[in-house]
């Protein structure tokens, strides 16, 4: 409701980071964005704000100090404004100058501040009673600091320079010989940021040079969205014997695929499987999915741009899956070009689909950076526990049978696997077809197929047969809808399907502007339609009040004029991404039915 300021935003997320372009179009965002946003990421950002707060927006907007900061009301996904503040640092991409902010929810963060301080007063007092010491290096600054908690209170025992500091301890001989080559490797996992390491030296620098000691550093990086910020650790003295602490820390290198740092096939397999056992026995209280991606045209890729690009694409994708999903599950390799994901704590569908589209669209922009004519892709096949089954070879199967879907249908999508649409994936033996029963999937080569039949049945019965053409391709091609706008009015001539409100006239439709957004070959693909809201209102109208989430137009012309425009529809919030194949197939239906026509209308 426009005006209102919501109390509670659904998703509870405080703060959020997101880049727009100069024009205030959303580049990418990370999950807590699109769970914040929804589909009003599609709108560009400065028609979120409250017309009271638009001018300010804009002025923060074309500051250049980066340090500027705005506090305005933002349209979330519950159409209810909200107080945000917002800050940026400018970075200029290219040609193209992009903005990156952080978002906070003032009333939230204010909210939990009171709660993290109590947070706070914990965490000192468990400080205080761990013997280890601790260690941290400021990313921002450069120092690094190593202290212990005695009464309630940090005492300093190293602060300097990361690198002064390793310097030092190198010249004053505090590292044993043999382990220096180990201590730099430590220091770079510090500076670099590492996600986690674990590192045993012998080392007298805690004595200054007095005792030989045992020690072992182990630490992670935080992170605050996208940017490192410290990364922390302990610093446990072990005398000369390692525990089995120690021998299961060890153990986690070996669990680890060497190349990308995520776990290794025989791991993610072996945990996926103990986690989904557990929820067997223990119950599960949260949507748990099973995902397995794959990078499109990864061989494509090492012969185009080099097997160094290639690994870095692979190295991309490990990172960022691993950052997404953090503690809410596993992140493994399988194969070359191939990942498996387990997510144990999801808030249900939108939950998983907003982590699959930050991902995705940060991982597109980023590879963009270094090779602007790659456009990253992944195909991802997901089941879901207890809807699909609930043992780890049943998952796999029904997700790897998904991801055959995904690439089939066009690549650079995923399919959650549904049984009435996908049909049975799997055989009485428990393997996985690779052809699907329903009818919403069919091959490329039976589209080519099917294209040619009902072509030679429109040249054979013409007109007369046009309408039993265009069911067959609906039924055939699990396509729920279809309209005919006549011009020059646009008034709908005919429907096909059940629509809930008749779609009426689309003046807009035979606009030059509008028409402009079609093709060198008359076609206009709109995957979702709420990316024409704010531009086309009118249009909009009709998509939102027929449920249509995805639609796909043609503009026939006859003797150089607009002649009709057929539009095909997907109801749902089950949006299609129309893949090329799909594309083709109705295009060359439609066509023959304007050539049809056209000869009619010449005999007439």
């Amino acid at each position: 409701m426009s005006g209102e300021i919501d109390g509670k935003t659904e998703s509870g997320t405080p703060e959020a980071n997101f880049t727009l372009s100069n024009n205030f179009a959303v580049v990418m965002g990370d999950e807590r964005f699109y769970r914040l946003f929804g589909e009003k990421t599609l709108y560009t950002f400065n028609m979120l704000i409250h017309p009271k707060d638009r001018q300010d927006f804009e002025s923060f907007m074309e500051s250049e100090d980066v340090a500027a900061y705005a506090v305005v009301r933002c349209m979330t996904a519950n159409d209810s404004y909200r107080w945000f503040m917002l800050e940026k640092n400018n970075e200029q991409v290219k040609s193209e100058q992009m903005t990156n902010i952080h978002l906070k929810d003032i009333c939230l963060v204010s909210a939990r501040f009171g709660l993290y301080m109590d947070r706070i007063r914990k965490y000192r007092a468990v400080m205080n009673m761990i013997q280890d010491k601790m260690f941290e290096y400021n990313h921002h600054t450069g120092i690094f600091t190593i202290y212990c908690y005695v009464n309630n209170r940090s005492e300093i025992i190293e602060k300097d320079d990361l690198k002064a500091w390793e310097e030092r301890m190198m010249r004053l001989g505090f590292i044993d010989e043999k382990q220096q080559a180990a201590f730099r490797q430590l220091c770079d996992n510090i500076q670099a940021g590492s996600e986690s390491f674990a590192t045993t030296l012998r080392t007298t620098l805690m004595s200054k040079g007095e005792r030989m000691d045992v020690l072992r550093f182990r630490g992670q990086t935080i992170y605050n969205g996208e940017e490192r910020v410290l990364t922390i650790g302990l610093i446990t003295e072990q005398g000369n014997r390692m525990t089995g602490t120690d021998i299961l820390l060890d153990s986690a290198v070996v669990n680890q695929d060497s190349a990308t740092g995520v776990l290794n096939k025989k791991t993610v397999t072996d945990e996926a499987t103990a986690a989904i056992n557990l929820a067997n026995v223990a119950g599960c209280d949260h949507s748990m999915y099973l995902m397995v991606w794959d990078i499109d045209d990864f061989k494509q890729v090492n012969d185009t741009y080099g097997h160094y690009f290639g690994d870095e694409v692979i190295k991309h994708l490990a990172t960022e899956l691993n950052r997404a999903v953090a503690n809410r599950g596993l992140v493994g390799r399988i194969g070359g070009d191939e990942f498996l994901v387990l997510l144990k704590e999801a808030n249900g569908e939108d939950t998983l689909r907003s982590l699959l589209k930050a991902v995705r669209k940060k991982l597109k922009v980023d590879l963009a950076q270094e090779k602007p004519d790659y456009e990253f892709s992944a195909s991802i096949g997901i089941s879901q526990y207890g809807k699909d089954g609930t043992d780890y070879e049943t998952l796999f199967k029904i997700a790897d049978g998904a991801l055959y879907i995904a690439k089939e249908k066009g690549k650079d999508r995923f399919i959650v696997y549904d049984k009435e649409k996908h049909g049975h994936l799997l055989t009485e033996d428990g393997y996985c077809h690779k052809k699907t029963a329903g009818v919403d999937f069919m091959r490329p080569i039976d589209k080519v197929e099917l294209s040619t039949n009902l072509m030679l049945k429109v040249f054979n019965g013409g007109m007369d047969v046009a309408e039993e053409v265009l069911m067959e391709l609906m039924d055939k091609m699990n396509i729920h809808g279809m309209t005919i706008y006549k011009a020059p009015s646009m008034e709908c001539r005919k429907t096909l399907g059940h629509y809930e409100k008749e779609p009426g006239t689309q003046l807009c439709l035979s606009e030059e502007k509008y028409l402009a957004r079609f093709d060198e070959h008359h076609i206009h693909v709109i995957n979702n339609t709420a990316s024409i809201a704010v531009e086309y209102p009118q249009v909009y109208e009709h998509f939102k009040q027929n449920n249509i989430g995805s639609a796909l137009q043609f503009s026939c012309m006859l003797n150089g004029q607009l002649w009709a425009v057929f539009e095909f529809d997907i109801f749902g919030v089950n949006r299609r991404k129309w893949c090329q194949d799909d594309i083709s197939a109705i295009y060359s239906v439609v066509k023959a039915i304007a050539d049809v026509y056209k000869k009619f209308y010449e005999q007439k």
